[in-house]
């Protein structure tokens, strides 16, 4: 049985959209509003809806700041407005969630109508645009010397793109353990030929032979086995090692260990040669059971890498640098985007391969082109909403940009 109301609409308070999104950024903040609204008789005396983030939420309170806890409607309001800041930084993670749910109103007589709940997705814009294997930099060796073999820790980043690398812009970083903030950080510089390794020691390194194949001693190397390590170009992520804000099992001598029973607490990793690229997710194929463990004291391979999965030759090409953003409209977009190669880069005809990637990297569709005028036209539909890495591959070398899917 149907029991019709027949005394008019009942007084309802509602989030005026169930979900939205915004970008995080990696400085400063993000200021984010969604609108409640009241339909109906507003009662006498007014009253106020109390306003929660639900435990389901992904994001953590570091990452927002909620303006109110409760609303308050009188008078003639029939809308109010919450706020959430969300707080941008620069590190590798999913996107996270914040599901906001209206409480019951203060006034028994008011209902809590559809939808009660909105769920904000805060689009994460740090991960690697690195879907395709041998496109960008990667870590291929990492060394920290045991008890007895002196002072010597290092990283060695590998070049395993078919062109040199303008190392402007590109960055490492060390955090402690279960740290979110880091504490040094190291700009690279220099061009790296194709094939190629650069060799970073800690400052003070005490073995000849390291010190001599070393590029840069930094203080970025001051790292044990329970540290984070992170290789950076601009704000994409191109490899960690380690989790960043997690701190790995050991105690008082943490380590992040490898699936075949190594670490890298007193230990030379290298890179598997089958792997091709880096990885922002240390548990995962291209992450820790990516590397292999070689010894205490083994530093032999420094200074030199082979990649199977890389085929590089001579650096006789002009530097993979990307010459310039991409300029991608519209952005955000809904169905289609254009994408156009900034300056000169965009002056001539040229045949190119477009991709577009995941937040996790993953190539989602690919497109082989003739650029008309340096443009082109990147198709959207049938992809869920989110942030999107664009990448271009041209003879010159490739080029990046970021549209979100509306």
């Amino acid at each position: 049985i149907s029991i019709t109301n027949d005394d008019g609409t009942p007084p309802t308070v509602r989030f005026a959209q169930a979900t939205g999104s915004i970008v995080e950024g990696n400085t400063g903040t993000q200021t984010y509003t969604v609108a409640v609204d009241f339909v109906g008789t507003l009662p006498a005396g007014g009253f106020t809806v109390p306003v929660s983030v639900e435990a389901s939420s992904t994001a953590n309170s570091s990452d927002y700041t909620l303006s109110a806890s409760s609303l308050s409607f009188s008078g003639a309001a029939t809308q109010q407005i919450l706020t959430v800041t969300v707080n941008g930084d620069a590190l590798p993670e999913s996107n996270e969630t914040l599901r906001l749910r209206l409480g019951a109103p203060s006034n028994g007589t008011v209902l809590v109508g559809t939808p009660a709940t909105h769920v904000l997705t805060i689009l994460n814009d740090d991960e690697a645009p690195n879907g395709g294997l041998c496109s960008t930099l990667y870590f291929s060796e990492y060394v920290e010397s045991g008890p007895g073999a002196g002072n010597v820790k290092v990283l060695e980043i590998y070049n395993p793109t078919p062109a040199a690398v303008d190392l402007d812009g590109f960055r490492v970083e060390l955090y402690e353990p279960g740290a979110t903030a880091a504490r040094f950080k190291q700009k690279l510089s220099g061009v790296l030929a194709a094939g190629a390794v650069y060799v970073v020691a800690n400052s003070g390194v005490t073995d000849a032979g390291v010190k001599a194949k070393a590029q840069l001693e930094s203080d970025v190397n001051f790292f044990s086995g329970g540290h984070v390590l992170a290789l950076f170009d601009g704000t994409d992520t191109l490899d960690i090692i380690g989790r960043v804000g997690k701190t790995p099992p050991g105690g008082t001598t943490p380590a992040w260990t490898l699936p075949d029973g190594g670490s890298t607490r007193d230990n030379t990793l290298v890179r598997r040669p089958a792997v091709g690229r880096g990885s922002t997710r240390w548990l995962s194929a291209d992450g820790a059971a990516s590397w292999q463990a070689v010894g205490v004291g083994t530093y032999g391979g420094l200074g030199s890498y082979s990649s199977t999965a890389c085929r590089t030759g001579t650096a006789t090409r002009p530097a993979a640098r990307p010459l310039g953003t991409l300029e991608l409209f519209p952005n955000p977009a809904a169905e289609t985007v254009q994408v156009r190669l900034p300056g000169a880069a965009g002056s001539t005809a040229a045949p190119a391969t477009l991709e577009l990637l995941d937040n996790l990297g993953r190539v989602v569709r690919t497109r082989v082109v003739v650029l008309s005028n340096g443009a082109a036209t990147l198709d959207l539909r049938g992809l869920p909403a989110g942030l999107y890495a664009v990448r271009v591959h041209t003879a010159a070398g490739p080029h990046t940009g970021r549209v979100v899917l509306l």
